[in-house]
């Protein structure tokens, strides 16, 4: 005789799921979320939930469509030198007149020296951190910064598909006046208007 509250059948996947229904994942009456998000090594957001930020190393066996992926012109290589651009505040002035702030995990920074592009990220709001990288003699970072460059800043805006060149005012946080990239550098990048 089975008692209130229990299921009349011995062929359960899992004995202790109270339900009998497992979830994708092997949640016992889960939603699938505890295994979905972005498989794609290519991504920005690879083997991390939706919504969080990379670093990311979960077990990813369901992708849910929420890959982010850097934009065409904002394709670089890691080095092994690294400074790095603290963005307080970003805006987008309009054409027609009026300015747009940047949209969440759409709109992204890239970082240029000449025509080269040393480092991106996505806009994640104020105090947005973007790592730029130097030449470290290797073949991968050719043409990459060196002490003394003052790399250029664009945005792409990722509702209309447009880079956007910007205007911007630097500061050190390493100490003293801003004298341009140089490794390990901190900056503070106080407005930027593209």
């Amino acid at each position: 005789e089975v008692p209130d509250g229990w299921i009349a059948n011995n062929d359960d996947v899992d004995d202790n799921c109270f339900s009998n229904i497992i979830d994708e994942c092997g949640v016992c009456n889960g939603d699938d979320s505890s295994c979905t998000g972005c498989m794609d090594d290519e991504a920005f957001n690879s083997d991390c939930y939706n919504g969080e930020i990379p670093p990311c190393n979960n077990d990813i066996t369901i992708d849910d469509g929420t890959c982010i992926y850097y934009p065409d012109e904002f394709q670089f290589n890691q080095s092994q030198m690294q400074a790095f651009y603290i963005v307080e505040s970003a805006e987008i002035q309009q054409i027609e007149g009026g300015i747009d702030a940047l949209e969440l995990f759409t709109d992204w920074i890239g970082v240029f020296k000449n025509s080269v592009c040393v480092g991106a990220y996505p806009w994640l709001g104020n105090g947005t951190t973007i790592p730029t990288m130097g030449d470290d003699g290797t073949s991968l970072t050719e043409n990459y910064l060196l002490t003394g460059d003052y790399p250029t800043f664009h945005i792409y805006d990722g509702s209309k598909g447009e880079y956007i060149n910007t205007e911007i005012i630097v500061t050190s946080i390493t100490g003293g006046e801003y004298t341009g990239w140089t490794n390990f550098g901190f900056y503070l990048i106080e407005e930027m208007l593209g």
